[in-house]
């Protein structure tokens, strides 16, 4: 469909045409760049969107998101973040990280600068790793699971939790002894854990001992108390395996008891899981009915409470029904979690009151109605963001009590709502989106009632002689039109007088475009017995409301 602007030149109205084709209703999941992975360290959380892009953003302890621009990598496969550092493993293999390096967690091989800090904004391949499938970072260190089942660790080296058998701090990565087939690894600044095949942990770094006392252990020992584990998860405090059957097992200190379990626990409430998190102090578990339990050191409307068993997730607080509709899940610092949910956005429950906190944009402003035979076109202006770039834009419709999603948009700000029923009163919202989620949802535009619009038909001719074998006959016309309201169809009719006699000749016509002129050529094709004929020709122009006078010019 195409929508024309009227250009005047001299006295002469020529129709110019430029092409625009209306946005097709689809999905974002379709049109918008979705989330593939999220991932939380620290203070930082971050999402891997499939488009490549790397979307990161810190929190206030008032759950106000800051978002911080990344360094563009192409195929990106995973991420994962330490809050002051984000690493990337990439289709290639190889893993690359950038932010604070004072530790070594860049893993490029460069001076530790400890206590002094440094930051590289500028993402290093870490050294020696060409096989990598998955990697899991900490404040300030980082590990790297490679194909062949190995694993390498890099950054400080407190308490052993590198696992290469001492407790000296590296930027060059090190081999984690001792281990064969891992196929996950969870670091956290003072342990770490790994998954190996058949089911079995591994843990090392600062272990909790049977007395109730932390011991540094430098190279990996097994959980005894752990079988057929397909999933781990560990924080500062506490180490987490979730197992076949969906019931998750936890050890180590998790702020809930005077005497916590050294040994393997299982945690309950919990059933079905299919995800499970760590952060600083706290678990999250998602199940298979897309609720979110939380448990440790978790903040919700009351303010930080320790929780030995799983607190659910409501919307909008932890009063209300738990949500049920989270596809992927990460603990997150301050607060409680972050998840995708089953359309594709992104939610977050924050430290100051357990509430969802926004990462959409903005409201879009001054939404407008404008009303046409069944349809009508709506249009908005977007409001300062000082978040993430506005990706594309959602229609609310509303009918009588019913409220309904009619149109995604990109790249423009309006929509034409279609099949409408004439006379019926509508009304209509507009949310933008980041990518990440919708934002806030805008006020009600005007209310509009679609109607047929009144049809006349207006007929201009003019007449014209030219000789027979000349150039053939070009016409250019104009109409009165909108930008919205285009030219839909031409009508152009023509006959070929030769004295008395009078014949049908046959008239192409065609749009050019890049020339911005609509144009009928005249071809005769009867058999005359003069080289003189007059040409009159007739044209109607149809637009979406009326029929148009055309004003002609002939050349």
């Amino acid at each position: 469909m195409r929508r024309h602007s009227l250009v005047s030149l001299a006295s002469t109205l020529v129709l110019m045409t430029s092409i625009f084709i209306y946005p097709q209703f689809a999905a974002y999941a379709d049109v918008i760049p979705s989330v593939v992975q999220l991932a939380s360290g620290g203070f930082q959380n971050c999402a891997l969107m499939t488009n490549g892009v790397i979307d990161c953003w810190s929190v206030d302890n008032g759950g106000t998101p800051t978002f911080v621009p990344q360094p563009s990598i192409p195929g990106v496969s995973q991420i994962g973040t330490g809050g002051d550092h984000v690493c990337a493993v990439v289709k290639n293999g190889s893993v690359m990280c950038w932010g604070d390096s004072t530790f070594g967690q860049l893993g490029n091989g460069a001076p530790i600068t400890a206590p002094s800090d440094t930051t590289n904004s500028t993402p290093q391949v870490a050294l020696g790793i060409s096989s990598a499938t998955s990697i899991s970072v900490a404040l300030r260190n980082t590990c790297a699971v490679l194909a062949d089942g190995s694993a390498m660790c890099w950054g400080e080296n407190q308490s052993g939790v590198l696992g290469n058998g001492n407790t000296l701090s590296t930027s060059t990565p090190t081999k984690v002894v001792g281990l064969s087939g891992i196929e996950q690894i969870s670091i956290s600044h003072v342990e770490a854990c790994a998954l190996v095949a058949g089911g079995s942990v591994y843990c090392w770094g600062a272990l909790m001992g049977t007395a109730g006392t932390w011991d540094s252990v430098t190279s990996p020992v097994i959980e005894s108390g752990v079988t057929g584990a397909t999933q781990i998860a560990v924080s500062d405090s506490e180490s987490c395996a979730l197992l076949t059957g969906g019931s998750v097992v936890c050890w180590g200190y998790n702020y809930t008891t005077t005497s916590p379990p050294a040994t393997p626990t299982i945690i309950t409430g919990l059933s079905g899981v299919t995800q499970i998190s760590a952060t600083d102090n706290h678990m999250c578990a998602l199940t298979s009915a897309g609720s979110i339990g939380c448990w440790g050191d978790v903040i919700n409307q009351y303010g930080s409470q320790y929780h030995a068993t799983p607190l659910f997730i409501g919307e909008p607080t932890n009063t209300s029904a738990p949500i049920t509709n989270a596809t992927s899940i990460v603990a997150t610092l301050p607060g409680v979690a972050c998840a995708t949910l089953t359309d594709k956005s992104v939610s977050c429950w924050s430290s100051a009151d357990g509430n969802v906190y926004i990462l959409g944009p903005t409201a879009p402003m001054l939404v407008n109605a404008t009303a046409g035979d069944q349809q009508v076109t709506v249009s908005w202006i977007d409001s300062s963001n000082t978040g993430l770039p506005v990706l594309g834009h959602s229609v609310i419709q509303l009918h009588g009590n019913t409220k309904t999603q009619v149109c995604e948009v990109v790249g423009v700000n309006y929509c034409v709502v279609k099949n409408l029923v004439n006379g019926d009163l509508y009304a209509f919202q507009v949310m933008a989106n980041n990518g990440l989620t919708n934002g806030y949802i805008s006020n009600l535009s005007p209310t509009v009632s679609p109607a047929p619009s009144a049809v006349t038909t207006t007929t201009v001719t003019t007449t014209t002689t030219v000789l027979k074998g000349s150039r053939p006959l070009v016409v250019a016309f104009s109409a009165g039109h909108s930008a919205l309201n285009p030219v839909v169809k031409r009508q152009i009719t023509n006959w070929a007088q030769h004295l008395t006699h009078r014949a049908m000749i046959t008239v192409t016509g065609y749009a050019k475009l890049n020339a911005h002129l609509a144009r009928s050529r005249a071809t005769n094709v009867a058999v005359f017995l003069s080289s003189r004929i007059a040409v009159r020709v007739v044209i109607r122009v149809v637009t979406k409301t009326s029929w148009n006078r055309a004003t002609l010019a002939i050349s």
